[in-house]
């Protein structure tokens, strides 16, 4: 886990368990009576309070003491903000940090109406979605055996869930059919970003039976973007971590991740990560 998220919760990772993908962490939390001091600055946090006892305040920099209402089963939010908590009694609860960067995308909007700074939001009640924080925390506490995009995807519907009890429009729970279709297909995705992809060879691998229109759809309501989008991105994921690995060079990592064309791989990775790939991994060697 980071030392941003340490800081807030004075805690690490459940022993022996590694999250494989460092954008979202997870952890279960069992408190007596005390006090911190946190500071969520490129995080925000979706709790799931287990048992709460005794009196709970927080205080958020620059501001008064306020009670927040924690009960069993409650749910609460957490924009990115700093400040300071205190509970007189024993504290039993799940915590998901997710990486604010991760959600707003490449194109750097933030999805939700939801706050993205300010102070929390305590006393939801949601049964789905803390269902749904019990099995983030069941996959992972089992190596995440459905892939990653499983509990990416239950990541994201807990937090529509949350912005719409937050708004006063609760959207309809996702099946988790739709959730393991998408999730296939994005581990397919993942496992042949060396050759040529389309959204019919994605629906294909799932055995979708609609056509390519309801697949796309599907697709970016549980992913976020479109498949064209989500493969491009990918690609361009796997090109950066192979280049600042020292694996490959820039043509080798182009080939190796579904580029034909060398200037239009150097041109998309420029476009995504404002540098070009040759420097990335000139910086990487030197």
């Amino acid at each position: 886990m980071d030392q941003e998220v340490m800081r807030l919760t004075g805690l690490r990772p459940l022993e022996g368990r590694r999250w494989p993908w460092s954008g979202i962490q997870v952890s279960r939390e069992r408190l007596p009576a005390g006090e911190c001091e946190y500071d969520l600055a490129s995080h925000v946090g979706v709790g799931l309070a287990c048992a709460a006892q005794g009196k709970h305040e927080f205080r958020p920099d620059g501001a008064r003491w306020s009670r927040c209402s924690i009960s069993p089963g409650a749910l609460s939010f957490g924009p990115s903000h700093a400040g300071q908590a205190r509970w007189t009694g024993n504290v039993e609860s799940v915590s998901i940090w997710i990486e604010t960067s991760w959600l707003m995308g490449p194109q750097g909007k933030w999805p939700f109406a939801l706050p993205l700074s300010g102070a929390p939001i305590w006393g939801l009640k949601d049964p789905a979605a803390a269902r749904m924080i019990s099995e983030i925390l069941a996959d992972y506490e089992a190596g995440s055996p459905l892939g990653v995009a499983y509990s990416e995807s239950l990541v994201m519907a807990v937090l529509y869930r949350i912005n719409g009890l937050a708004m006063r429009r609760l959207p309809t729970m996702k099946s988790h059919d739709d959730l393991r279709t998408v999730s296939r297909a994005i581990d397919f995705a993942h496992a042949n970003l060396d050759r040529r992809l389309s959204v019919g060879d994605l629906a294909a691998a799932v055995d979708f039976p609609g056509d390519l229109f309801a697949f796309s759809r599907l697709f970016k309501r549980h992913a976020g973007v479109s498949p064209q989008r989500f493969v491009l991105e990918a690609r361009l994921d796997k090109a950066k971590h192979m280049l600042m690995g020292g694996s490959a060079n820039v043509t080798t990592a182009a080939i190796a991740c579904g580029f034909t064309n060398i200037s239009h791989f150097s041109d998309a990775f420029r476009r995504r990560w404002l540098v070009s790939p040759s420097t990335v991994r000139y910086e990487r060697g030197s």
